[in-house]
C-alpha cells in the first residue's frame, strides 16, 4: 500500500451531555499514519482519544473535517462500502473479557470475522485460526476453551488474533493493556511490536500513559482537552518535549522510574490544578489554567496553532509540531528520557 493508511484533517466531534448541554470532544485534530507505522495517541482520561479513534472508523459521527481510511474518503462511502472497509480496520479493546462472547469457544471467536465477511470456508477457517493462534502465542489446546477459562493475557491474545485474522491494513488498539497486570502488560506490548514488524500492519495505539507507548510507537501525538498539543517522532518527543504538558508527562515517567526531588517538582509545577470541563472549556489555550508559562495575552485569548519546532524541516509531514504560544521561550527540562529506556 502506498500513501497514508489513515489521514485525518481538522476533525471535530460534538456531543450533548445528559442534560442536553453541547460540548466538543474532539476539536480540530489532524494526524497521519503510514503503512506499517505505529502512531501512539496519549492523554489523560476524557481528552478525546477514543472518540477520535471511533470517529476515524465512522463508528461515531463527526460534524466537520475529513477522514481518509485506506485511501477512501469516509464521506463518500455508503453503509455497505463502509462495512467492507472496516473489516480491514479492526479494534482491540481495553477489557479483553468484556470484548469476547462468553458463549463461543476460542476457535469460533477468532474465526468469526472470516465467517461474517465470507472470507473463507469452514475448513479453511479452522486452519487459519490455528495458524493465527500459533502466531500470537496461544497453545492449540485452547481452541475449544471459552473465554472464562482463560487468563487475562490469554483473553487479550484472542482479541489480537481476531483482529489480525482478516489481514488488516490498520488496527486500532484502544488502551489494550490498561486492564492487565504489569507483568502481562509487557508481554502483550512485545507481542504487538513483533506482529507489527512481521505483518507490516499499521497501528493506532491509544493510551493514557506515555510509558506504555514509548517502546512501540514510531510517532506520538499528545492530546489535551480535545486538541492535539504536540506530535513528533518518538525519539524526538521523549528527548526534546516542547509543550509544557508533554514535559510534565515525560517528567512523571522519569520520577516513577528513578525518583528524584527535582523531577517531582517539575511534575507538580507542570501538572498542577484540575483539568477543565469540556462543558466549560477555557478561552484561548486549553492548557492555560494549569500552565506555569501562561500569559494573559495571547494564552488566555488565542488558541495556539500547531507550529513546526526549530530544527525540523519545514513542510515535512512527519516533523515535530507543537501547539503552544511560548514553546520557543520555554526552557527544555533538565531531565529527558530516551525512548528505549
Amino acid at each position: 500500500m502506498t500513501g497514508e493508511v489513515l489521514s485525518v484533517r481538522d476533525l471535530v466531534v460534538r456531543y450533548r451531555s445528559h442534560d442536553g448541554q453541547p460540548f466538543t470532544a474532539v476539536n480540530g485534530v489532524s494526524l497521519d499514519i503510514g503503512p506499517g507505522e505505529t502512531f501512539g495517541l496519549v492523554g489523560e482520561t476524557g481528552c478525546g482519544k477514543s472518540t477520535l479513534a471511533r470517529a476515524a472508523l465512522k463508528l461515531t459521527p463527526f460534524q466537520s473535517g475529513q477522514v481518509r481510511l485506506l485511501g477512501r474518503d469516509l464521506a463518500e462511502l455508503d453503509g455497505r462500502e463502509l462495512r467492507k472497509l472496516r473489516r480491514r480496520c479492526p479494534m482491540i479493546f481495553q477489557d479483553p473479557r468484556g470484548s469476547l462472547d462468553p458463549r463461543m469457544n476460542v476457535g469460533r471467536i477468532i474465526g468469526e470475522p472470516l465467517r461474517v465477511h465470507d472470507l473463507a470456508g469452514r475448513r479453511d477457517r479452522e486452519a487459519k485460526v490455528r495458524e493465527m493462534m500459533e502466531l500470537v502465542g496461544l497453545p492449540d489446546e485452547l481452541f475449544d476453551r471459552r473465554p472464562v477459562q482463560l487468563s487475562g493475557g490469554q483473553q487479550q491474545r484472542v482479541g489480537i488474533a481476531r483482529a489480525l485474522i482478516t489481514e488488516p491494513g490498520l488496527v486500532v488498539c484502544d488502551e489494550p493493556v490498561s486492564a492487565l497486570d504489569v507483568s502481562i502488560r509487557a508481554q502483550i506490548l512485545n507481542l504487538l511490536a513483533d506482529l507489527r514488524d512481521r505483518l507490516e500492519v499499521a497501528f493506532l495505539f491509544i493510551a493514557h500513559d506515555l510509558a506504555v507507548v514509548r517502546h512501540l510507537s514510531d510517532r506520538v501525538g499528545v492530546m489535551y482537552l480535545g486538541r492535539m498539543v504536540e506530535e513528533a517522532p518518538v525519539e524526538d518527543l521523549f528527548a526534546h518535549p516542547r509543550h509544557p504538558y508533554t514535559q510534565g508527562l515525560v517528567a512523571a515517567i522519569l520520577h516513577a522510574d528513578t525518583g528524584g526531588h527535582e523531577r517531582l517538582q517539575l511534575v507538580e509545577r507542570l501538572a498542577a490544578g484540575e483539568i477543565p470541563s469540556l462543558l466549560d472549556p477555557p478561552a484561548g489555550c486549553a492548557y492555560q489554567t494549569r500552565c506555569p508559562y501562561a500569559t494573559d495575552d495571547p494564552c488566555r485569548i488565542v488558541v495556539p496553532a500547531a507550529e513546526v519546532v526549530a530544527g525540523a524541516a519545514d513542510g515535512e509531514d512527519r516533523s515535530h509540531r507543537v501547539a503552544c504560544h511560548h514553546w520557543a521561550e520555554i526552557p527544555a527540562p533538565a531531565t529527558t528520557l530516551e525512548p528505549g529506556r
